[in-house]
C-alpha cells in the first residue's frame, strides 16, 4: 500500500464503532463523534421543519422569507353555520328538539345540507328568527317561547 492509502485507511477507521481517543486523551464513542459533527440539514420541501434536531421549529420559521407575515397574528373569520349540537347550546335545548323545531316550529329556519350527512343552520338565519321572536314578545303576540 502506498502511503496515501495508509493515511486515507486511518482516516477510515474513524467510522469503527470502537471508542477512540480524541487528540486530548479523552475517549470518544462513534456515536458521540457523530452527533458532534452533525451539521443542519435544509428541508427545502419543508421549511417549517427544523433545519437541526437541536434548533426549534419557531427559530427556522424566523430565518424564513415570510416569517414576518407568519408570525402576525391571523384575523379570524366569522362563523357562518352552526351545528346542530350549538344550535341546542344556543337555545339550551336538546338536539332532538332542535330538528323538531326545524320540522314544525313556524318561523324557525331550516338546516341547509352542506354535504351528504352534514347540515347546518345558518348564523344569520337564526338572528333573524330571535329578532322576530323579539318583536313578537314585545307586540304581545308570542307564538310560542324558547
Amino acid at each position: 500500500m502506498h502511503s496515501k492509502d495508509l493515511q486515507d485507511a486511518e482516516q477510515l477507521s474513524f467510522f469503527s464503532e470502537s471508542s477512540q481517543s480524541a487528540p486530548d486523551g479523552d475517549a470518544v464513542s462513534f456515536q458521540q463523534r457523530k452527533v458532534a459533527s452533525a451539521e443542519p440539514v435544509a428541508d427545502h420541501a419543508n421549511p417549517s421543519r427544523s433545519k437541526s434536531r437541536n434548533e426549534p421549529k419557531s427559530a427556522v420559521l424566523a430565518k424564513t422569507p415570510r416569517a414576518a407575515e407568519l408570525a402576525k397574528p391571523r384575523k379570524q373569520l366569522p362563523k357562518l353555520f352552526l351545528k346542530d349540537s350549538e344550535v341546542a347550546e344556543r337555545y339550551s335545548i336538546s338536539r332532538p328538539t332542535v330538528w323538531r323545531w326545524a320540522k314544525s316550529r313556524p318561523g324557525f329556519p331550516q338546516p341547509i345540507p352542506l354535504a351528504e350527512g352534514t347540515t347546518r343552520w345558518a348564523i344569520a338565519d337564526l338572528e333573524a328568527f330571535e329578532r322576530s321572536l323579539k318583536a313578537e314578545v314585545q307586540t304581545g303576540s308570542v307564538g310560542g317561547a324558547v
